[in-house]
């Protein structure tokens, strides 16, 4: 992934004079990361326990992130309380953006969660008409979460289709609260054992984005199911899978820079894009 740079040579000295253990003041328009090695196990469940005390903060983006990585494995967490990134990513899903500078050919995107217009109305049918109040989304948001059995993976144009108990050791959970949205991630690093290695090792260098895709969808909580029915679901050419299991450990500090709940009213802007660079060097 190609990225321009424009800085003059006094920002750029001064930019490398400020240096972080964990985070970097970067010269680029991703932020520098130092993943860490897994002290304690992570369960990949949509929760945030396992992060605490190791998760970066944007207090102003209201979201945090953490990564860290073994000799096998890279382990993702991504957290947000901002109720306009939480509605955009269950509408139309959040894409993790996965490029490695050493092998173009392994790279990815994973896409998840991958909401359909009938599995939203099917749980609001199911929650009720309060579903769409402030009270009721975060259930509806976790009842429909609940119903996810799937991710996209998207390798050199290809769509592939993957259950969420697989055999490519790859696993993805998100949950949800009635503050922040939790996204975890367990992806191979170089392993033979998955057709979806990143093809880093330990002591290298990856790029992860997360972003959500820009519709023209409009969303408010008190309006009609079928008004708020996302667009259709996205296809492609279906592969099958296989399975596995991970764990990580340490960052910064914050869970979410976390403040008010997903509820509230007024209308959602969808077609507003979010996106988050980084640069991640996996430790050793």
């Amino acid at each position: 992934m190609k990225r321009s740079f424009s800085y003059s040579k006094i920002f750029t000295l001064l930019s490398l004079s400020i240096l972080f253990p964990l985070l970097f003041a970067a010269c680029s328009s991703s932020q520098q990361f130092i993943s860490t090695r897994p002290v304690n196990s992570i369960k990949i469940d949509g929760k945030s326990m396992d992060w605490e005390g190791s998760l970066e903060s944007f207090p102003k983006e209201q979201y945090s992130v953490g990564f860290k990585n073994d000799d096998k494995y890279l382990y993702l967490c991504f957290i947000t309380s901002d109720r306009d990134k939480i509605i955009k990513i269950m509408r139309m899903g959040m894409d993790v953006v996965f490029d490695s500078p050493n092998d173009a050919s392994k790279n990815y995107t994973i896409k998840f969660p991958v909401i359909n217009p009938g599995l939203f109305r099917e749980s609001v049918s199911v929650l009720g008409p309060d579903a769409l109040q402030k009270e009721g989304i975060s259930l509806l948001f976790q009842d429909m979460l609940d119903k996810e059995f799937q991710f996209d993976l998207i390798q050199n144009d290809i769509m592939n289709t993957i259950p969420l108990k697989n055999n490519e050791n790859i696993e993805v959970k998100a949950g949800t609260t009635n503050e922040l949205f939790i996204l975890e991630l367990k992806v191979p690093l170089a392993s033979t054992d998955s057709s979806f290695p990143l093809g880093v090792l330990p002591g290298e260098k990856i790029n992860i984005k997360f972003e959500t895709v820009p519709s023209r969808i409009a969303f408010r909580e008190a309006g009609n199911s079928d008004q708020n029915a996302p667009g259709g679901n996205s296809g492609g050419n279906a592969r099958g899978g296989r399975g596995g299991g991970g764990r990580g450990g340490r960052g910064g500090n914050n869970q979410a820079a976390a403040s008010g709940d997903m509820g509230g009213g007024g209308p959602v802007n969808m077609s507003e894009k979010f996106s988050a660079d980084f640069s991640i060097q996996l430790s050793k």
